[in-house]
């Protein structure tokens, strides 16, 4: 992988990708073997840090049964994020649908896995980078 670039990991269906993505974020703990980034092992690098700089677009948009506001800021509060930064985020996602299909979008219910937006609308709050602070 180089530094700085985009990388993506396919493969056929059952082939670990998902699994390879949520052992660099840390969701659970490599059982054998290890991870390395930038030389580095994983389990030295901050949680935290590494949540803000990777990015994982699962195939099945998940979200949370709260607002889309809070959806996209990740637990962060209306202090740390404005609705316009919110506002730009979505717009660079390509999410200017989502914006433009309510007046009051950012107090909308995603519901339950999201089921209260389309795939296409669930696909864009999910990639945006909440962590990143670059809203």
């Amino acid at each position: 992988m180089v530094p700085n670039q985009t990388t993506w990991i396919v493969g056929k269906s059952g082939s670990g990708k998902s699994t390879i993505g949520n052992l660099i974020l840390k969701s659970y703990n490599v059982q054998r073997g290890f991870i390395t980034l930038d030389g580095k092992p994983l389990e030295s690098l901050d949680t935290e840090w590494l949540r803000e700089n990777v990015t994982l677009v699962q195939q099945h948009s998940v979200l949370f049964n709260d607002t889309v506001f809070q959806n996209i800021v990740l637990g962060k509060t209306d202090t740390e994020v404005s609705i316009q930064q919110a506002t730009e985020a979505l717009l660079l996602a390509g999410g200017g649908d989502l914006i433009n299909s309510s007046n009051d979008i950012w107090s909308r219910m995603a519901g339950v896995r999201g089921l209260n937006l389309s795939d296409g609308q669930r696909q864009k709050v999910r990639t945006i980078k909440p962590s990143s602070g670059e809203y």
